[in-house]
């Protein structure tokens, strides 16, 4: 019986190990300044998701969600979708429909129900009417 048992670790492991094109090669020729601890995240990533399929989203994915929240912000603090659309450079009518999403996930119907809430303010009800 052996008792040795030899385990990839990051003083044995070189970038050359990993698959070219892939995740844990990316990783580990990243430059985190130290050789090793790129490596060691690189060998972490395959302990975790190794034999998976794991989409990995596109960047732009990312940015959209990003943007959103951003856009989101901005209405919260009762700017118009024209004022939003040109700083996020969206078109006034892809800003709108994030909003109006956004209002839609959050239970409100129409804006005639809305403006019966007290919770709105008056400037929420003039801003739901000029995306509607």
């Amino acid at each position: 019986m052996n008792d040795r048992i030899i385990v990839a670790t990051p003083e044995n492991t070189g970038v050359e190990d990993f698959p070219e094109n892939s995740l844990p090669r990316f990783v580990a020729e990243y430059n985190l300044g130290d050789q090793n601890l790129s490596v060691e995240l690189a060998l972490a990533v395959c302990s975790k998701f190794g034999g998976l399929e794991e989409y990995i989203q596109k960047r732009d994915t990312i940015d959209r969600v990003v943007i959103r929240r951003y856009i989101i912000s901005r209405v919260e603090k009762m700017e118009t979708a024209r004022t939003i659309a040109r700083s996020v450079n969206l078109g006034v009518s892809q800003v709108a429909r994030i909003i109006r999403r956004h209002l839609d996930d959050s239970k409100v119907v129409t804006s005639e129900e809305v403006a019966d809430k007290s919770e709105h303010t008056p400037e929420m009800n003039v801003l739901l009417k000029q995306i509607k």
